[in-house]
């Protein structure tokens, strides 16, 4: 199964309307949070938080992500072939 635009473009704006989402609880909670708790500790909370939060991401954007196909090996001719080899032997020397 290959990606084309249309998926990648769906599963970019899940991922940006999942962050908007994320951040506006995040901040609720946070405006929570500190009220009773030092905000030292709060900002420690949401450290840990951002970082489970962003292996969790990595996680479930992969298992969306189709496995992607081998590139096809490009073709050169011959005759392009010795003609870069001479720009590059021009370069190198």
């Amino acid at each position: 199964m290959t990606m084309d635009d249309a998926k990648a473009d769906e599963l970019a704006q899940r991922v940006m309307a999942l962050d908007e989402q994320r951040t506006a609880l995040r901040k609720k909670y946070y405006r929570a949070m500190k009220k009773v708790l030092p905000t030292v500790l709060v900002l420690r909370f949401f450290r840990l938080d951002n970082q489970v939060q962003m292996l969790i991401d990595d996680l479930q954007i992969a298992s969306d992500l189709p496995i992607m196909e081998e590139a096809p090996a490009l073709r050169v001719n011959d005759a392009r072939l010795r003609e870069l080899q001479g720009v590059q032997d021009g370069i190198d020397g």
